[in-house]
């Protein structure tokens, strides 16, 4: 008994310092985020993509805590919208590994290929 609440206290800790799963957001608001990056990657330039949040894995496909996104989606009116409703709703501190996304250009899309 005394081992088991070991590895459940340890994993609560390792969670906890993780920063993630402090909460919880409606699959509403993680939807029309998801649906607006995928229809915001276009780029001419490296330059014209940027590196966003997901938000401690609330939006998918993400990498070490990031996502690419065109610079004018993340500009954009809606998308600080989408990012107010996110930060209110998803965990209050999320860690960023030190694997840096680095955003480019590929064939048009700052996701590239595929």
């Amino acid at each position: 008994m005394g081992r088991v609440f070991g590895v459940l206290l340890a994993t609560a800790l390792l969670a906890t310092a993780q920063g993630c799963g402090a909460g919880k957001c409606d699959q509403a608001v993680v939807d029309r985020a998801t649906t607006f990056i995928a229809q915001h990657q276009s780029c001419a330039t490296d330059a014209d993509c940027v590196v966003i949040s997901d938000y401690c894995q609330t939006l998918p496909n993400g990498y070490c805590g990031q996502l690419v996104m065109s610079r004018a989606g993340k500009e954009s009116a809606e998308w600080g919208d989408l990012d107010h409703e996110l930060s209110d709703c998803g965990p209050s501190k999320c860690t960023v590994c030190l694997a840096a996304l680095i955003p480019a250009c590929h064939a048009g899309s700052c996701k590239g290929p595929g």
